[in-house]
């Protein structure tokens, strides 16, 4: 015979009743300690529990990435931290990789191909375990390189896992050495400058193609783009030399305490 919605009410409440009774005879007679005692062990295993199915699901940022289009010296830069020599480089078509070990750890460091039509593949590869970035850049070409490196810059920082992930960014402006070369404040501005002006055309070609306006994340809507607008990807500008200058010396010391920094 089924029972009215009454009855129900009535028995869930019994077995309330019931477990508060039990509560009240173990917290407040004389097995509280071994109630209390029980209760933190159980509360203690179920954190451990929640806290290592969390880790677990993780993925283990140990990677850097060295990216930028072609000709910007990522390759020397990598030979140099890894090997402490230059290598001679051509156009890479795929990627270059080595392990970077100090007393704190491991970081597996990868260089991508600068190449338009593949950078993205193997960008794609290695970004979920990046822990930092390395956007290097030729300091001597930079002027006619500018809307390309924008371009990609862009692509990079509005990449759905790098916006999850925030990893260290850093814009290495290679080939000091150059008579010609840019300043990083130069780069710097010249990039900002140029990365508002991309936003702008994503924007507009978005539009377009919904039919509605769409704004694409970079920045604070309705500013000038800046670097500092980012949130919590923090990006670091620093002037650098792979391949040695006139005496045949190298400056790569920002990016190795960056590089350890991470480790």
């Amino acid at each position: 015979m089924p029972y009215g919605c009454c009855e129900i009410d009535i028995n869930l409440t019994f077995v309330m009743e019931q477990y508060i009774d039990i509560y009240k005879q173990y917290a407040t007679g004389e097995h509280r300690m071994t109630f209390f005692f029980v209760a933190t062990v159980v509360s203690a295993v179920l954190f451990y529990i929640i806290w290592w199915l969390i880790s677990f699901s993780r993925v283990r940022r140990t990677g850097i990435i060295l990216t930028g289009i072609s000709g910007s010296g990522k390759t020397t830069i990598l030979s140099k931290v890894l090997a402490g020599k230059e290598v001679e480089t051509v156009v890479s078509l795929k990627e270059n990789e080595g392990a970077y070990t100090t007393e704190k750890g491991t970081l597996n460091l990868v260089d991508i191909p600068g190449a338009e039509a593949i950078r993205q593949k193997y960008f794609d590869i290695y970004k979920d375990t990046a822990k930092g970035i390395i956007f290097v850049v030729d300091s001597e070409s930079f002027s006619r390189d500018l809307k390309d490196v924008a371009e990609y810059l862009f692509t990079v920082l509005t990449d759905s896992v790098i916006l999850k992930s925030h990893p260290a960014i850093l814009v290495a402006c290679n080939k000091q050495d150059h008579l010609t070369a840019k300043s990083k404040k130069v780069i710097q501005e010249q990039l900002e400058n140029e990365l508002n002006t991309v936003r702008k055309t994503r924007s507009a070609a978005l539009s377009s193609t919904n039919g509605e306006e769409s704004a694409v994340t970079l920045g604070v809507k309705g500013k000038n783009f800046e670097f500092s607008h980012l949130g919590k990807i923090k990006v670091d500008f620093i002037e650098c030399n792979a391949k040695g200058d006139s005496e045949g010396e190298s400056r790569l010391d920002e990016i190795m305490l960056w590089v350890n920094k991470l480790v």
